[in-house]
């Protein structure tokens, strides 16, 4: 084993204004690293992160808005608290932007006064929606923000996530398992396998389109959007090797049903199939299938 565990291996990603850019990928691809790193929670060892040509101006809408948001704190005050920190206001204009985030996203000013226990799962969601607006952020790192919701709450959420970006021409980073959820709010998709991005692509090229294996092999596991649409079924053979100890070559090969000799040895490169459409493959060489 080599010791060292690269969480993230040189990746690249460009979330454009007003556009969503979501990452998909077994549980401990890198994904959520990679939410961390723009968040500045985690600083990457290599490399940088700009937005609008400097430092991200970022805020985050997590997953559990059970634990997400202090019990102990009134909503006026969880949703003021980064106004406060980050912005000079009087006690008056704070107040008046409180309410006034709590309009945008579908709550009453007098919800103000509550505390978290009092609301449903979508309530809580939407306080921390507002209180991610409230620095008037330009990038959102939306970290899987409907799945701990009832279903017949998520739709709403994510069409004010929807509505919200275009009002403020907001730039989502969008971490997510639910295929449909990245179908219906992407702009641009990257599949994550052991900290490297194998495919990238705009959702509708991708889900019908896919060109890696592992993309192929998601998209056949997850649920047909009718139950009499036919999908091709891609069985992966064993379990996602240790990050400790990755295979060499394309750390793929050792799972992957379309494996060649040189898998093993050679890294593929990420490299454009066709417009806007980047996969890392050896089955592909500049955007040509090899026969064989």
């Amino acid at each position: 084993m080599t010791g060292t565990v690269k969480a993230v291996d040189g990746i690249s990603i460009k979330i454009m204004p007003g556009q969503t850019y979501s990452l998909v990928g077994e549980s401990g691809c890198g994904k959520t690293t990679t939410s961390r790193m723009v968040l500045m929670a985690d600083r990457p060892t290599e490399g940088s992160i700009y937005f609008d040509n400097r430092p991200a101006s970022v805020q985050a809408v997590f997953q559990d808005p059970w634990s997400s948001l202090n019990p102990r704190m009134r909503v006026d005050q969880i949703i003021s608290e980064p106004l406060v920190t980050h912005r000079s206001l009087s006690r008056a204009e704070v107040r008046s932007q409180v309410q006034e985030l709590l309009q945008v996203v579908g709550l009453h000013p007098f919800h103000a006064e509550r505390y978290p226990h009092e609301f449903s799962g979508g309530q809580r969601q939407r306080i921390a929606i507002a209180r991610a607006l409230s620095t008037r952020p330009k990038l959102i790192v939306l970290d899987e923000p409907v799945s701990a919701l009832d279903v017949s709450i998520r739709a709403q959420i994510l069409n004010l996530l929807k509505e919200l970006q275009s009002t403020y021409n907001l730039s989502y980073l969008l971490i997510a398992h639910n295929l449909a959820t990245v179908r219906y709010m992407s702009h641009t998709v990257g599949v994550m396998y052991l900290g490297k991005i194998v495919e990238e692509s705009p959702p509708a090229e991708l889900f019908t389109n896919a060109q890696h294996p592992y993309t192929r092999a998601l998209i056949s596991a997850s649920l047909p959007a009718h139950p009499r649409q036919r999908r091709e079924e891609i069985v992966l053979a064993g379990e996602v090797p240790s990050p400790l100890n990755p295979p060499g070559g394309c750390t793929f090969h050792p799972r992957c049903p379309f494996v060649m000799e040189r898998c093993s040895v050679d890294i593929p490169l990420l490299k454009a199939y066709s417009s806007g459409h980047m996969t890392a493959c050896h089955l592909y060489e500049d955007g040509v299938p090899v026969a064989g």
